[in-house]
């Protein structure tokens, strides 16, 4: 996908939608009217990927001008991280952090999946415990 993030213009807080044209913008009005959401990021240098930023960045056209989501509340989400050090406290501020942002704007927090050790890509497949939790915890939405 091709995307920018937030420009700051305000646009949206008077019509209701992100004024930026761009590959992004089918996923935002999925999200809008989605039931539930897994939304998922690498962990590089204690964040969310530099890409994952730029979405998040753009879910302030969720915002109404007085700082109240436009979403429907109760919409089920699932975060899931990876990151190559295998401590997982080490680096778990990050998705607990989206995860606030995902309370405001009314999520319900399902679940956080995180792995650790995840450096290859095929990293989870010997993750049998991590593929069972997100099997659970799909079939639970």
């Amino acid at each position: 996908m091709n995307y920018s993030g937030c420009q700051g213009c305000n646009h949206c807080k008077s019509a209701e939608e992100c004024r930026v044209d761009d590959d992004l913008s089918g996923l935002l009005e999925d999200i809008r009217k989605a039931d539930a959401v897994v939304f998922g990021s690498p962990i590089y240098f204690n964040l969310f990927s530099g890409q994952f930023k730029l979405m998040q960045d753009r879910f302030y056209s969720f915002i109404d001008s007085g700082f109240r989501s436009r979403l429907a509340p109760g919409k089920k989400v699932v975060i899931v991280t990876s990151q190559g050090h295998p401590d997982i406290s080490a680096f778990e501020k990050a998705a607990d952090d989206f995860a606030e942002v995902l309370r405001f704007l009314g999520f319900e927090v399902v679940d956080i999946i995180r792995m650790g050790g995840g450096g290859p890509p095929d990293a989870v497949l010997d993750r049998r415990d991590l593929l069972d939790q997100a099997r659970s915890v799909g079939s639970s939405l």
